[in-house]
C-alpha cells in the first residue's frame, strides 16, 4: 500500500512539474493580423456550421457585429 501511495505521489509531482508556467501562457502577445485571421476563421466556422446562428439575431445585425469586431481588431493594439 505504501508503494502504491508513493507511486501516485511521484506521478502527480512529475505531472505538476511538466505543466507550463501560467505566466508564459498569458503573456504572449499577438499581432492584430494574427487576431484578425483567427477571428475570420471563427466567423466562417460559425456561419457554415452553427445551425441556429440567426435564430434570435438576423443576418444583417450579426454582420454588423462581425464588422464591428473586425474593425476593432484591425486597429493597432
Amino acid at each position: 500500500m505504501k508503494r502504491f501511495l508513493f507511486a501516485v505521489l511521484l506521478f502527480l509531482t512529475l505531472q505538476l512539474n511538466a505543466q507550463p508556467s501560467l505566466d508564459t501562457l498569458f503573456d504572449k502577445k499577438y499581432t492584430s493580423d494574427q487576431l484578425l485571421e483567427d477571428f475570420d476563421i471563427l466567423k466562417r466556422g460559425l456561419e457554415t456550421i452553427h445551425p441556429g446562428l440567426y435564430r434570435y439575431t438576423d443576418k444583417k445585425e450579426m454582420d454588423s457585429i462581425f464588422n464591428h469586431i473586425g474593425n476593432h481588431l484591425k486597429m493597432e493594439l
